[in-house]
């Protein structure tokens, strides 16, 4: 996204998704919902992108149109798009993450509040006990300095 808008990297990813598609009519019929408040819009995203008979919380082919219109709506704010994407009850396994992840590249890392950063920064070592207490930013900074992608650093 390289200091695209919102709208732009919606607009990017509109173009790899096939109209003839599950997820691609999905996306095309939530980003024609009207409205630049993500949480007044999600009423709406709920009509259009999920099935209310059978629900998969995790299929792409809700998740990602949601998470487009969310992120869009938002003009790329984290905060408003990932709050939002928390009030979709059948997509809450991971619309929320999805939403950040989109909002996030958009914002960079400063558009996580800095407490929200510092909580995040220590790894508990849950799935990997050896990690315990690391600190992530410097774990990714040791990463992209190893792959020559490393420009301005995270932390």
């Amino acid at each position: 996204v390289d200091g695209a808008s919102a709208t732009d990297a919606v607009d990017a990813a509109m173009a790899e998704l096939p109209a003839d598609t599950a997820i691609g009519a999905t996306a095309r019929a939530a980003l024609a919902l009207p409205g630049d408040d993500p949480f007044a819009l999600v009423p709406a995203v709920e009509e259009v992108c999920c099935d209310h008979v059978y629900s998969y919380g995790v299929a792409a082919a809700a998740t990602v149109p949601a998470a487009l219109a969310l992120t869009r709506a938002a003009g790329g704010a984290l905060g408003p798009a990932v709050s939002a994407a928390a009030t979709l009850m059948p997509l809450a396994d991971s619309l929320p993450a999805l939403t950040g992840a989109l909002a996030g590249a958009l914002g960079g890392h400063a558009a996580q509040p800095g407490a929200w950063r510092e909580r995040a920064r220590r790894l508990s070592g849950c799935c990997l006990p050896e990690l315990a207490g690391q600190d992530l930013v410097a774990i990714a900074d040791t990463l992209a300095d190893a792959t020559d992608h490393h420009d301005e650093g995270v932390s």
